[in-house]
């Protein structure tokens, strides 16, 4: 499929404002520019703008839906085991805490 040229003053200017914003104004920012120049195709936008076409996509559903995707940071990663086994932190430093002694030299809080 071919796709008309872009002016490069124009993908300068989306691109240095698309770096002023974050969050869901980016996205919608960025998708709405997609549809403009791109005909709403996001892997042309990534090539065009140099944009993260998964963040085109995100902001094509932030439009399409009328309202932000939910953030997922707090989901991102691994849970830690404390918080997953109850009691557990209590149990480990009662165990630890009578064979631990403070540093001799007294220049640090933790125990060894």
């Amino acid at each position: 499929m071919k796709y008309e040229p872009v002016d490069p003053a124009v993908v300068h200017a989306c691109c240095a404002a698309a770096s002023e914003i974050s969050g869901q104004a980016k996205r919608s920012f960025v998708a709405r520019m997609a549809e403009k120049f791109c005909r709403g195709v996001a892997r042309h936008a990534e090539t065009v703008f140099g944009w993260n076409r998964k963040m085109v996509q995100a902001g094509f559903i932030d439009l399409r839906e009328d309202r932000p995707q939910e953030a997922v940071e707090e989901h991102r990663g691994r849970s830690r085991v404390e918080d997953s086994i109850p009691g557990l932190k209590e149990a480990l430093d009662n165990l630890v805490d009578e064979k631990s002694a403070t540093d001799p030299t007294f220049q640090s809080t933790l125990k060894y």
